[in-house]
């Protein structure tokens, strides 16, 4: 108490401008990194100083506990260990006033404000003044983790939960308790040691243990998200497969066979026969033209199609032009073989119907060209 006193009574102005430097510095820090642009959230605003402060004291921790585990004792003096108190605190104060303008979100009460003005307080009035800065300085590697953390959160691509989490739990977890236990081992021993760094140690370890469980609990969290959204990409392409059409295949280059188109649908021009009965018949309806033959229609009168009809009449011709007795192709229905006949019986009367002086040479030259 009379240290506690005499460090009210008269403050220590060096350790303080220390800390006001320390507080100015890190704004000026925290400004400089806004004005780069490179911090856009706010999540990443309030690891900056957070990040700046874990480097610098896990660096100064490092001569301090290299000292406790060779030597067994720390040899350093208080003077660095204060000047990294004093740091520490400037750190807790201004992550408090610059949160509150420009990261209020992060800021929250128990990892904010209980637990940056608990700190506060233990270092201003038991830590320095009772001279306990060597050991803090000592367990100021604790913070290695949280430099992994905030590296992780401005450079996102360095993110590794699991280094972080190993790290966490052998500073955290298992040096701390270490520690602890150690300082308890030499106040019950015949040097009759301080209880204080036992109790303040096991004061904060349910809180490492908090954030120890938040720490696993959050990488089962995002292991079953990724999992997740990983069977969702593999179902979504398994239906996309799935329902996909089927390209058709590339057509074979195979030479086409060019194909003359028909005639007009004329029964008379449709086959170039030279047939003296259709010679007759053209000469005929050439000098008279409104005498028309009236020959009935095969295709009508059967319901075949064009091409047979064609042939029919193709048959018919010879059939007049040899004066044969018409022959339909077995095989056919009776009324085929009866239009066939009736096409044979209208192509004679046509022919019966021309002048016998003027088409029976051509007739007789024609069937004898066959």
């Amino acid at each position: 108490m009379d240290a506690l006193r005499s460090a009210i009574s008269a403050p220590n102005w060096e350790l303080i401008s220390v800390t006001a430097g320390s507080f100015a510095g890190l704004t000026a820090l925290f400004y400089a990194s806004l004005a780069s642009g490179k911090v856009p959230s706010q999540r990443q605003r309030s690891w900056i100083l957070t990040g700046t402060s874990s480097v610098v004291m896990t660096a100064a921790s490092v001569p301090y506990l290299w000292d406790w585990i060779v030597v067994g004792e720390l040899r350093h003096g208080g003077g660095w260990a204060e000047i990294g108190c004093c740091f520490f605190v400037a750190y807790l104060l201004a992550d408090l006033v610059l949160g509150s303008l420009h990261y209020r979100s992060a800021i929250t009460l128990m990892t904010g404000w209980f637990h940056h003005i608990a700190y506060t307080l233990l270092l201003s009035l038991l830590v320095i003044p009772y001279s306990f800065s060597p050991i803090f300085a000592m367990c100021a590697v604790l913070e290695l983790p949280t430099s992994l953390l905030a590296l992780g959160n401005l450079v996102p691509y360095m993110r590794n939960d699991y280094l972080f989490a190993a790290v966490f739990f052998l500073t955290r977890i298992v040096l701390h308790t270490y520690i602890g236990v150690s300082y308890a081992v030499r106040a019950m021993g015949p040097a009759q040691g301080s209880w204080v760094p036992s109790i303040v140690l096991a004061c904060v370890m349910p809180m490492h243990i908090f954030w120890m469980r938040n720490c696993i609990r959050g990488i089962l969290r995002r292991r079953a998200a990724a999992k997740k959204a990983a069977s969702t990409i593999v179902a979504a392409g398994v239906v996309a497969a799935a329902t996909a059409e089927v390209p058709p295949a590339a057509p074979v280059m195979r030479p086409t066979k060019i194909e003359i188109p028909p005639p007009p649908a004329e029964p008379f021009r449709m086959f170039p026969l030279r047939s003296p009965t259709l010679t007759a018949i053209r000469q005929r309806l050439s000098k008279v033209p409104e005498r028309l033959p009236q020959l009935p229609s095969p295709a009508a009168a059967v319901g075949v199609s064009r091409e047979e009809a064609l042939r029919m009449l193709r048959d018919a011709l010879r059939t007049v032009d040899n004066n044969t007795r018409p022959q339909p192709p077995r095989g056919q229905p009776q009324r085929w073989r009866n239009t066939a006949r009736r096409v044979v019986g209208g192509l004679r009367r046509q022919w019966n119907a021309s002048a016998p002086g003027t088409f029976d040479t051509e007739r007789t030259r024609t069937v004898a060209a066959y």
